[in-house]
């Protein structure tokens, strides 16, 4: 079963249309067209949540259960580039939060507390880590009337998303930025995988707890 992504087009606009000047963020699990509509996910990607329990069956709990699909991010681009906004970034969750300083925050949080440090620790690891939420979901910033540089997107292009017209345009935005992105102080992380920096973060976040006592 294939979900109805008709509309999207239309929501988006909706969604957008009182933004004059700013930025449009979205975070959520989806993929590229060229991934989304590959031969494995021919039954589409529609999933159903009831008390803890996924499973496919739209029709199980009726008016009781989630029902939910995976984003199209080609076509949620195409979507945004047709209500006059320009693309600022697109990279998965653990890139994102990577190059937020996901591990500086934690070690912020703990301070000399090694127990919260550790549970910190293993809630950014299903944040970030590959077999978790860091690569299924995907960040997506839109700019209107606005021309910023985007620290959580510093750190990796996660494919481009969209055609040609808008494919050109992200490589002359990133062409002109990344000159002048300074390298992020756990080392130039931008071809890393999502589980790399990851534990690149809590490497670097531990040797510094340990150098400060």
């Amino acid at each position: 079963m294939s979900p109805s992504i008709a509309r999207a087009p239309a929501w988006t606009h909706e969604v957008t249309r009182g933004l004059r000047r700013g930025l449009a963020l979205w975070v959520d699990y989806g993929l590229p067209r060229r991934q989304y509509y590959l031969p494995e996910r021919r039954d589409g990607t529609l999933m159903c949540h009831f008390r803890h329990r996924a499973h496919d069956d739209p029709f199980l709990e009726p008016g009781l259960q989630d029902i939910t699909a995976w984003v199209d991010f080609t076509l949620l681009a195409e979507a945004c580039t047709a209500a006059g906004f320009t693309l600022a970034g697109f990279c998965t969750q653990a890139h994102l939060l990577a190059a937020l300083g996901a591990d500086r925050e934690m070690s912020r949080l703990a301070a000399a507390d090694e127990h919260r440090f550790a549970r910190l620790a293993n809630e950014a690891r299903r944040l970030m880590m590959p077999g978790e939420m860091g690569e299924r979901f995907k960040a997506m910033a839109w700019l209107r009337d606005l021309d910023l540089p985007l620290s959580g997107f510093s750190l990796q292009i996660c494919g481009t998303p969209c055609s040609v017209a808008l494919r050109a345009q992200w490589r002359a935005r990133t062409a002109a930025t990344a000159s002048t992105e300074p390298a992020h102080e756990l080392g130039d992380r931008r071809t890393g995988t999502a589980g790399e920096l990851f534990l690149s973060g809590l490497a670097a976040a531990a040797a510094s707890r340990a150098a400060s006592r």
